[in-house]
């Protein structure tokens, strides 16, 4: 019975969701192993990506644009699996949506994590 439990436990703890902080560290952590030329590649895929939705996503903004990061765990081909932000302002769920819709330059690294930290100066 001992066993049983054991393994229910690690079972679930296996298919526990990813929360927001933990998906930033793998973010974090997978960008930082990345070659100069992989990593400028990504960048110019995320800038591109990020425009895009930007445009698209300005006008439910309130009166300032607020600060947020949008974690994105991409498969071997560039493309979302998951997503997680750290602000529900409609804003941000909108381009959160219009991220996932994008294709991403990476290792070719199945469960990539990449993060958009987004920030606005006046």
């Amino acid at each position: 019975m001992k066993i049983l439990v054991q393994t229910l436990l690690l079972s679930q703890a296996l298919v526990a969701p990813l929360e927001f902080s933990d998906a930033l560290k793998l973010a974090d952590k997978n960008e930082a192993g990345l070659e100069a030329g992989v990593k400028s590649t990504l960048v110019q895929s995320q800038d591109t990506a990020l425009h895009a939705a930007m445009a698209n996503c300005v006008a439910l903004a309130p009166g300032k644009l607020p600060a947020f990061t949008i974690v994105l765990k991409l498969d071997a081909s560039g493309h979302a699996l998951q997503s997680w932000r750290n602000n529900d302002l409609p804003v941000v769920r909108c381009a959160e949506r219009e991220l996932r819709n994008g294709s991403y330059k990476t290792n070719g690294q199945d469960e990539f994590y990449t993060s958009f930290v987004v920030s606005f100066t006046p």
